[in-house]
């Protein structure tokens, strides 16, 4: 898997995080900079070369690092709400 970002990548987490009303997709709360709710976009396949709007999702740092654990440790408590919508989504739509 490759781990480095596209060229076009900010310009592309920018349009993403527009697109999410810069709120995460998790827990709703608004993009703040200067803390733990700093917005970011999340590859949810792990994959940095794939940009596919589908595969991008934006959360804040508190939300990110969480799923970030939680795929690394299969251990977390809870499962995302936004996984939980993207996996009803992918069986609705037969995409697996």
């Amino acid at each position: 898997m490759n781990k480095t970002y596209t060229r076009d990548w900010r310009k592309i987490s920018l349009s993403k995080r527009k697109e999410a009303h810069y709120r995460c997709t998790n827990c709703g709360r608004r993009d703040k900079p200067k803390t733990c709710y700093r917005l970011e976009v999340h590859h949810i396949d792990g994959n940095k070369q794939n940009n596919a709007r589908k595969n991008l999702v934006a959360l804040c740092m508190k939300c990110h690092k969480t799923y970030q654990g939680y795929r690394l440790n299969q251990m977390a408590f809870i499962t995302p709400r936004w996984v939980v919508r993207q996996r009803k989504y992918i069986k609705k739509h037969r995409l697996s």
